[in-house]
């Protein structure tokens, strides 16, 4: 998967014009030859280039996919006239990333992510049809507004200025509410992972998995870039036994080692614990607490007792915690 950090559309209330995405009439067939697309959402170039390919896109939906239909023409070389298509959804949260695909005239040019793609070739360029499911689609808003940055490039001929649309597009809400997730409310993204499907909140580190298989600790460890597989190589104490509610908690360790280096601490780092509820296929952040600090130390006993989790460090604090409806708050100050 190749991702790319790309560029919101930055405006005063008002100004940015938005295009709502149209349903498309009845069962849509990726054939190349869009018939389908009369009412569609236009995507066109900001411009063309003498001796360039140009192109005309059309956007619409049906059922959880995403469809595309562009009419390369003006190609020179058909086949060296790939099509890159990037999406983004500026209001998935500052952590937000795009996805690229990469089409051509024998369909997808790229590896494949669940996207289908097909093409009918001409003199000079070709037609092509692509369906992009929900699950290949980049983090998108849970509540806001699904607004889509879509860009079309073939060559040096392109829809957007930059990485910034001329018109943003708009995926209609009856889009995600066919998705049939039920994430917390505080919810505020939703991403597809290989896993099933992951749920943002205010700190942008995965809050809510809903899987496709019971969640276990190193299912809930994939979700992470950077974590600690084994706690207490690094002097951690996070057991396995402990539960809430009578479902089990998980704690993933993830950061940096700040004593990593012997005899040492480095204060510009830490490690961190989030606590996950498990109830089978489905996991819910309930507690995210530094483990290890220049500071605190290291929690060297973690405990739960009727609904109060408790946390002792090396270095001498002690921190409790009480479970409160649906999540722990602390109720000991300690020190940090």
């Amino acid at each position: 998967m190749l991702p790319l950090v790309l560029m919101a559309v930055l405006s005063a209330p008002g100004e940015v014009k938005v295009k709502p995405i149209p349903a498309l009439p009845g069962n849509p067939v990726v054939d190349g030859k869009l018939k389908e697309y009369a009412g569609a959402a236009v995507v066109k170039p900001f411009g063309s280039l003498p001796g360039e390919a140009t192109f005309v896109g059309r956007v619409g939906w049906k059922k959880d996919l995403l469809y595309l239909g562009v009419e390369v023409t003006q190609a020179q070389d058909v086949d060296a006239a790939q099509l890159q298509v990037s999406l983004f959804f500026p209001n998935a949260g500052v952590t937000a990333r795009g996805e690229i695909f990469t089409y051509g005239a024998g369909g997808r040019a790229g590896p494949n992510r669940g996207d289908q793609a097909a093409a009918v070739r001409a003199a000079k360029g070709y037609t092509l049809e692509v369906a992009l499911p929900a699950t290949a689609l980049p983090r998108f808003p849970a509540v806001e507004p699904m607004v889509l940055e879509l860009c079309l490039t073939v060559g040096k001929v392109s829809s957007c200025h930059g990485m910034t649309p001329l018109e943003p597009l708009r995926v209609p809400d009856e889009f995600r509410k066919g998705l049939k997730l039920q994430p917390p409310e505080n919810v505020t993204a939703l991403e597809h992972v290989a896993s099933g499907w992951v749920g943002f909140a205010e700190l942008h580190r995965p809050y809510w998995l809903q899987a496709d298989k019971p969640v276990t600790v190193e299912l809930l460890s994939s979700l992470f870039e950077r974590t600690v597989a084994d706690p207490a190589s690094v002097g951690v104490n996070i057991p396995r036994t402990l539960t809430v509610e009578g479902q089990p908690l998980l704690g993933i360790v993830t950061g940096e080692n700040p004593y990593a280096e012997r005899g040492k601490c480095n204060a510009d780092v830490e490690l961190r614990v989030a606590f996950y509820k498990v109830d089978g296929p489905v996991a819910r952040r309930v507690m995210d607490w530094p483990v290890a600090t220049c500071q605190l130390g290291r929690a060297v006993s973690v405990s739960m007792e009727g609904d109060t989790l408790t946390m002792g460090y090396s270095n001498g604090p002690v921190t409790t915690f009480t479970w409160v409806v649906d999540h722990f708050e602390r109720t000991e100050l300690g020190a940090r």
